[in-house]
């Protein structure tokens, strides 16, 4: 039985973050509009426990189709030409979680500090990738020099770490309560 539940894990954090994805990121369910996206968590999630560049391709997909749904229905979003850069950010995390998995053991607090540094510079460059490109290539800012528009949008850095860091952080303490269960050995009768 134990050995079921653990072959499926993967598959079911998969689910319960596609599921967390369409929560956060679409504007389908008016009441989810109040939690923040849990995108950036989940891409880093995703390179942490699931790690294959085919979780991170189905996961990318699902953004794209969640942004145009938005735009679809909502007649809200932004697709301009700097949209693409913003997979880079995600890969960027995505990668970046796969390196610490490999590395870093989330039960020892000195790997567990380096994990929770490794999340914030990684969410950092994608905060760089994604607003630098946009200014870059959106089109929209060709009257603002680099510096003002980087004035502009600081003021968005710090929910832009803070939300994903505390999606990150109630998985680590979830991934750490699991970690603790006892482990029940499930004996057959003969």
């Amino acid at each position: 039985m134990n050995n079921l539940i653990s072959k499926n894990v993967p598959l079911l954090l998969a689910v319960f973050l596609a599921i967390l994805m369409l929560l956060t990121r679409s504007n389908y369910f008016d009441w989810a509009t109040v939690l923040p996206s849990a995108s950036l968590a989940i891409f880093f999630l995703v390179g942490f426990y699931l790690r294959s560049y085919l979780s991170f391709a189905v996961f990318a997909g699902l953004a794209y189709a969640c942004d145009y749904w938005v735009l679809y229905v909502g007649g809200e979003g932004c697709f301009t030409s700097a949209y693409g850069f913003i997979f880079a950010g995600y890969f960027l995390l995505w990668r970046s979680a796969k390196w610490a998995a490999g590395n870093y053991d989330l039960l020892r607090l000195p790997d567990g500090i380096k994990v929770f540094a490794v999340a914030l510079l990684s969410i950092s460059g994608a905060f760089l990738i994604s607003n630098g490109s946009f200014y870059a290539f959106s089109g929209n800012f060709s009257d603002l020099s680099l510096i003002d528009y980087s004035a502009r949008v600081m003021r968005y850095y710090f929910t832009y770490l803070t939300d994903p860091l505390i999606y990150l952080g109630i998985a680590a303490l979830v991934h750490r309560l699991i970690q603790r269960l006892p482990a029940t050995n499930v004996e057959t009768s003969e």
